[in-house]
């Protein structure tokens, strides 16, 4: 949503299956990067889990997105916004990805390990260059979601991100984390 230029992510939750939704709260504001023309259009994405185990932190919520990073307006930081209260209201949000300034990081995913209430996510980032390739890593929280510690690279070969021809109105593409156990 936007008001008076600020963007926001709100959730609605649902007690009953999704029969019905509460009035939705505002969960976390970002700033929408800008993109070269000439790379396409990369939506903002935001993805919410709740911890449905048997942890301290069961029924937070986490919601994971990417927001341009603070000083610039052409790259991102992930970030996450957490909901003790089951998603009555939200925590203001941390940042996930610890490298240095300059790089971007992107479509975030989000899950929770139902045993330990860990909180993992995954993201692609321009870290390790170079110019117009990714690699995926995982960032991990093991105080449910305060804090992150520096993620590991999960990919064995760079992405490479060509040029998206500025006819094409929107190229998708995703990726996602599940815990298991």
């Amino acid at each position: 949503s936007a008001v008076n230029g600020s963007l926001f992510f709100e959730v609605g939750t649902s007690t009953n299956a999704g029969a019905s939704f509460g009035s939705a709260v505002r969960a976390a504001s970002f700033r929408q990067a800008a993109v070269p023309v000439g790379l396409g259009v990369l939506a903002e994405k935001a993805v919410l889990t709740a911890d449905r185990g048997e942890s301290a932190h069961a029924g937070n919520l986490y919601l994971a997105f990417h927001s341009a990073e603070a000083g610039s307006s052409m790259v991102r930081d992930i970030f996450v916004a957490r909901s003790r209260d089951r998603g009555a209201s939200f925590e203001p949000a941390v940042v996930v990805n610890h490298d240095p300034l300059g790089n971007d990081q992107f479509l975030p995913s989000v899950t929770t390990s139902r045993a330990t209430g860990q909180v993992g996510v995954l993201f692609q980032s321009s870290q390790l260059g170079p110019l117009g390739t990714t690699d995926a890593f995982v960032a991990l929280s093991i105080d449910g979601g305060s804090s992150f510690v520096p993620a590991v690279r999960m990919s064995s070969q760079s992405t490479y991100w060509p040029g998206i021809p500025s006819d094409v109105a929107f190229a998708g593409w995703t990726t996602s984390l599940i815990a298991d156990a």
